[in-house]
């Protein structure tokens, strides 16, 4: 039992010594008018039912009891709140554990502990519930959108990509192409930049096998500029030369040709006058045999120095696969260019030759700055660059067409993914998503917080059934206010009815009496004693807004309370360990005082 109490600070409590007062007994009754401290009195009793300090007092909570059992308990002790059990009831039990909500049909009535503020919680997480709802929808409808716009898009360009690459290519394959691209990594390694090297590809990938391999261009004999060099160097003596010839070179080759048309002639076929044997050993001392020999040999070497004539054997361009021909028409142009040039210097050789058979007493410098092999370095780039590449291409065909599919479907896809509008789709569709999964999943935690909650207030005890007793005792047999089970909204609620009607606008009174017989009915309901041992209970004004007629009523529910006995190890002992009781009103003040001494 508690013996006594000392407030060093609660409320309107300020060093209260417990000096001149009796120590406590097993049934105490405290009289005190309005704000005279009866409640904080129960607040202090109500730490050890809560086991936590009251809110809202930030002048701090300072109180000690000498229980008879277990010694002084602090307030200021944590680990003290469990040494006592008290059951309380006072202002703060009424707001806590009934929970009253008007309806448009009927009054709803909530029963547990700590109703009010459960209540409360349940309805703030049904708000947030409908709001979450709401979201997901939201979402949901963000999610459809852009989900059609994707798989529109999808559609729309597998068809433009089955239409280049004459292949099957669906969305679903769309589809696949995009996941692998994204399970791959580095996805921009798939894009192909060069526009030249798209062509090529999609070349390769739509190209039909009906090519065969085709031969090198056999390279061309090149002049060795060697031996014109040592011809142009080298110089003739002439042991009788005709001053007439030397003088004039023209003359001189037009002579000498001459000669061989004059062999067996005694006649000059230009002036028609008598050749004299004088003249023709004059003209032959002039060409004597080093000069007739270096000027046969300089004729062999210009008619052995010839031009390309124009190329008649090169492949055709329809014998290569497409994504050759472009290349190869090219390369035949340049290698024209280089036929053409080489041609140029050849001319420019015979020019030299004929130059140094005029004066073969004299050298000529070789001043032609040209590589004679650039012909043949064309027709090997034409040979190895596209000849061999479209012969490997012919072997190994079919890889070469599956690989350039491979790239460029991958390439396709990735164009279309990388798209401004896709991305913003794709992002908000990824959002939506991610959006419904988190809401979805703030959902479930909310309900199971919900149910968590309601659970509680489905552990009451105190069914309808007892409450209705209680009730029916505190009025006397004649109470209007009933409750009543309402299995729609789970058998925690009730509706409140009058007089077999919904009740509506209950009185503060009304609601006094339900709470007390809820207080009452859970008492009787919960097996406090075989739980905790011990109890104290502590009844602040019970009939706070009942009118003299229930002081009777509610006297009998204290003294009932006050004789209560339960078997404990066999035998009967008091239900109740202590009992306090405060109270405004003078008369049950007397009631209880007048039967019961102390």
């Amino acid at each position: 039992m508690i013996k006594k109490i000392k407030i060093n600070k609660f409320a309107r409590f300020d060093k209260f010594k417990f000096d001149r007062v009796n120590e406590f007994e097993r049934f105490n009754v405290l009289y005190g008018w309005n704000y005279s401290g009866k409640t904080t009195l129960s607040r202090a009793f109500a730490v050890f039912d809560k086991n936590e300090l009251p809110p809202h007092y930030d002048d701090g909570i300072d109180f000690e009891l000498e229980s008879e059992s277990v010694g002084i308990v602090k307030s200021i002790e944590p680990t003290d709140l469990t040494k006592i059990k008290t059951k309380v009831f006072n202002s703060d039990y009424i707001e806590e554990n009934l929970f009253f909500k008007t309806t448009g049909a009927s009054n709803i009535l909530v029963l547990a502990d700590k109703a009010q503020d459960i209540m409360e919680k349940i309805e703030k997480i049904d708000k947030e519930l409908d709001i979450l709802n709401k979201n997901v929808s939201g979402y949901k409808k963000q999610e459809t959108e852009n989900k059609t716009f994707l798989e529109k898009t999808r559609t729309k360009e597998s068809a433009i990509i089955k239409e280049k690459l004459h292949t099957g290519f669906t969305a679903t394959t769309f589809l696949s192409y995009a996941n692998k691209i994204n399970s791959e990594g580095a996805s921009a390694d798939f894009l192909i930049k060069d526009d030249d090297l798209i062509c090529k590809k999609r070349s390769t990938a739509i190209s039909e096998k009906d090519k065969i391999n085709i031969p090198d261009i056999p390279l061309i004999s090149i002049l060795d500029t060697e031996n014109i060099k040592n011809l142009l160097n080298e110089i003739v003596s002439i042991s009788h030369p005709l001053e007439r010839l030397n003088d004039n070179k023209n003359a001189e080759k037009w002579v000498r040709e001459g000669i061989t048309h004059h062999k067996d002639s005694s006649i000059c076929f230009y002036c028609g006058e008598k050749l004299t044997q004088e003249t023709i050993n004059g003209i032959n001392a002039h060409f004597d045999k080093s000069y007739t020999e270096f000027i046969e040999k300089s004729d062999e070497q210009k008619n052995n120095t010839k031009k390309i004539p124009a190329f008649t054997n090169l492949p055709d361009t329809s014998s290569f696969y497409e994504q050759f021909e472009n290349k190869y028409l090219k390369a035949k142009v340049k290698l024209e260019e280089k036929r053409e040039s080489y041609n140029y210097a050849i001319g420019k050789i015979h020019k030299l030759i004929e130059k140094k058979q005029k004066t073969v007493t004299q050298t000529i410098t070789f001043d032609l700055d040209f590589d004679f092999n650039e012909i043949n370095k064309q027709i090997q780039i034409i040979n190895t660059e596209i000849i061999s590449k479209h012969n490997t291409f012919n072997d190994d065909f079919d890889s070469q067409k599956d690989k350039a599919l491979e790239e460029l479907k991958k390439h396709y896809v990735l164009e279309i993914l990388l798209g401004k509008d896709y991305q913003h789709s794709e992002k908000l569709y990824n959002d939506a998503i991610k959006g419904i999964n988190e809401t979805n999943t703030l959902i479930k935690e909310k309900r199971t917080e919900k149910a968590e909650l309601e659970a509680k207030i489905s552990e009451s005890d105190a069914g309808a059934d007892k409450i209705n007793k209680v009730l029916d005792r505190l009025f006397m047999g004649n109470s209007d206010i009933k409750i009543e089970p309402k299995s729609a909204l789970g058998d925690d609620k009730y509706v409140l009815k009058r007089c077999g009607t919904s009740a509506h606008n209950l009185s503060e009174g009304e609601k006094t009496a339900m709470a007390f017989a809820h207080f009452i009915a859970c008492l009787d309901s919960k097996d406090l004693v075989s739980k905790h041992g011990n109890i104290i209970l502590f009844i602040d004004d019970p009939i706070s807004s009942l009118d003299n007629n229930h002081i009777y009523s509610v006297y009998a529910e204290i003294k009932r309370l006050k004789n209560e006995e339960s078997l404990v190890s066999g035998k009967k002992q008091k239900k109740y360990k202590q009992i306090f009781v405060s109270t405004h009103n003078y008369n049950l003040f007397n009631l209880l005082t007048g039967v019961f001494n102390k």
